[in-house]
């Protein structure tokens, strides 16, 4: 990138956004409580001050229990994304991705 400055101003500063994943193991063994209530629920906390700090940023949010799968798309909408926060759980995947047919 090149930035051309004039004599009379400052270079501005150049804040580059990348987008961001937020990656939760749902697997029984977040279910162990050496943090409080258990770790999934320790993370979530995390996760939502995570996502308050940064409120113009793209995020996205990802479930895996032995297969990934995508809870939330990148968004901007941090409201969309704290509510499939909530409600992720050891029992996210596959109940809630699977398609019946």
């Amino acid at each position: 990138m090149i930035i051309i400055e004039s004599k009379r101003k400052k270079p501005e500063t150049i804040l580059k956004k990348y987008p961001e994943v937020i990656v939760v193991d749902v697997s029984t063994s977040m279910l162990a409580q050496d943090f409080k209530p258990n770790r999934v629920e320790a993370l979530k906390e995390i996760a939502q001050d995570f996502i308050e700090k940064r409120p113009n940023d793209n995020i996205g949010l990802a479930v895996f229990a032995g297969e990934a799968y995508t809870q939330c798309p990148l968004t901007t909408d941090h409201t969309v994304l704290m509510n499939h926060l909530t409600v992720t759980s050891h029992l996210s995947p596959p109940h809630v991705f699977t398609q019946r047919t």
